[in-house]
C-alpha cells in the first residue's frame, strides 16, 4: 500500500512539473510575439503615407493609411454607424471580416454608452474609436492599432495576446451623429 501512495505522488509532481514548464513556453512565446508586434508597430509609423492620430483620451495612438477618401458626414464619438471592414495579424492572419462580399454592413458606434443603449449597434476596441472619429462617411482606411488600444494582454478569439492589429475600414453610412 505504501509503495502505490510513493508511484502517485512522484506522478502527481511529474504532472505538476510538466504543466508549469508549458506556461514558461507560452510566456516566452508571448513575448517574442510582443516584441515582434511592436516592432511592426513602430516600423509602420516610418513608413511613406501613414499618419499618426492620438487618442481623445490620451491613451496612445493609432497609425493610418488613406485609401479612399470620402466626402459624407463626419463620424462622431456618439454617431450610429455602418461600416466594412477586414482584420489582420502582422503575420497576414485575417481574424474576422464583414466585408461588401458578405453583405450586411457591421453597425457599430465609437462609444460604449451608445452601445449599451442600442443593442442593434456594436461597441468597439479603443483604437477603432481612435480613427473612426477622424473619418468621415466614405472613407476607407488601413489603421494599424498598438495591442495597448486592441486587447492587450489578452487573447480573443484567434487572436493572440499582445497583437498589434491592422483593419480595413470602409465608413459606409454614418446613420445618426
Amino acid at each position: 500500500m505504501k509503495k502505490c501512495w510513493h508511484i502517485a505522488l512522484m506522478l502527481l509532481c511529474v504532472l505538476f512539473v510538466s504543466s508549469c514548464g508549458g506556461d514558461d513556453d507560452d510566456e516566452i512565446i508571448d513575448d517574442v510575439w510582443k516584441v515582434e508586434n511592436e516592432a511592426a508597430f513602430a516600423e509602420t509609423g516610418k513608413s511613406p503615407g501613414y499618419f499618426k492620430l492620438l487618442s481623445e483620451a490620451n491613451n496612445g495612438f493609432v497609425y493610418y493609411k488613406p485609401i479612399k477618401n470620402g466626402d459624407g458626414k463626419q463620424v462622431y464619438y456618439n454617431s450610429k454607424l455602418k461600416v466594412y471592414y477586414k482584420g489582420s495579424l502582422i503575420d497576414g492572419t485575417v481574424f474576422d471580416h464583414k466585408e461588401f462580399d458578405d453583405g450586411i454592413p457591421f453597425s457599430c458606434t465609437p462609444s460604449p454608452t451608445v452601445a449599451s443603449e442600442d443593442s442593434k449597434y456594436s461597441s468597439v476596441i479603443s483604437g477603432w474609436t481612435v480613427a473612426l472619429q477622424h473619418m468621415v462617411e466614405g472613407d476607407k482606411w488601413e489603421v494599424w492599432i498598438p495591442q495597448g488600444l486592441g486587447y492587450g494582454s489578452t487573447a480573443y478569439g484567434s487572436i493572440p495576446a499582445y497583437s498589434t492589429l491592422i483593419f480595413e475600414i470602409e465608413v459606409v453610412e454614418v446613420v445618426e451623429q
